[in-house]
């Protein structure tokens, strides 16, 4: 039997049963970040890549941050890894992002769907 509309309302994620909302998960969590969840969050048209596409008359909003993405930059402010090459870095971050539980995934999920959520709301102020 599958569930039908009014019975998926609230329900973000199946894998981990949660009828939590994305921003209860994230900083309703124990997860120490690095990095402000503000500014993790923050618009993308003013990050690196957005002011090279807007520059070059390209004129579209970048692409939500995925959940390694967010973990990575906040990995990034955290560790020393001066001087390394970003996919050197990214290495490096990947194989930590790998042993990590699954709650603190889910965090960055949540995280990821409230970036989805911020380049929506851009996309329909450009509009």
């Amino acid at each position: 039997m599958s569930p039908n509309t009014q019975q998926l309302e609230g329900i973000h994620d199946f894998r981990f049963g949660t009828t939590k909302s994305d921003e209860e998960i994230v900083y309703g969590s124990n997860y120490n970040f690095t990095l402000d969840i503000e500014k993790l969050l923050l618009n993308p048209m003013t990050r690196e890549r957005a002011k090279h596409i807007k520059k070059t008359g390209i004129n579209r909003p970048p692409r939500p941050q995925n959940s390694f993405i967010l973990y990575r930059r906040n990995k990034t402010a955290q560790l020393a890894l001066v001087g390394l090459k970003s996919a050197e870095k990214s290495k490096i971050i990947s194989q930590m992002w790998k042993n990590e539980p699954e709650d603190v995934k889910e965090v960055f999920s949540a995280l990821s769907r409230m970036a989805e959520v911020n380049i929506r709301i851009l996309i329909i102020t450009l509009m």
